[in-house]
């Protein structure tokens, strides 16, 4: 694959993007005034030399397209993962600690609820006794299973 031709490419002097800097190193030209067409931002890198680069890394536009399309999708699950772990965090915290917000959530999800503004205290701290048992039995259940498990190693 050859390297693709850059159509030339007439571009409007905007100030607040550009520049006529230094003629650069590849002698780009900017309407035969004998400088080149330069970014105000960044590293006042030339206009052109960015377009070439970009055409000799990506190729067209449609194959620059398929490429940042097909980067998207490979990484999807890997962006997903990521969100999922930050997301985690702040949602154990809210479990261990049976913060009214999980609880209230929790209450519109069992009755089907559209709102949680009007669930009374006294329904939330019932809630929060039932998953306090709740996980005293649980835990409770593991503890008997290790203990089983280690007494049936000495066996």
């Amino acid at each position: 694959m050859g390297e693709p031709e850059l159509k030339e490419i007439s571009i409007k002097f905007n100030p607040e993007k550009h520049f006529l800097g230094n003629l650069c190193n590849r002698g780009h030209e900017h309407e035969n005034t004998g400088k080149s067409l330069r970014y105000v931002n960044g590293n006042s890198n030339c206009f052109m030399c960015a377009k070439e680069d970009t055409a000799k890394y990506f190729g067209t536009k449609k194959q620059y397209n398929k490429y940042h399309k097909n980067y998207y999708h490979q990484n999807l699950e890997k962006r997903r993962i990521t969100n999922q772990k930050s997301g985690k965090k702040s949602i154990k915290k809210r479990v261990k600690d049976l913060a009214d917000s999980y609880i209230k959530t929790g209450i519109k999800k069992q009755y089907k609820l559209t709102t949680v503004k009007n669930i009374p205290q006294e329904a939330i701290e019932l809630k929060r006794a039932y998953l306090m048992l709740y996980r005293a039995i649980l835990e409770t259940k593991k503890l008997l299973k290790e203990k089983r498990k280690k007494e049936k190693q000495w066996r």
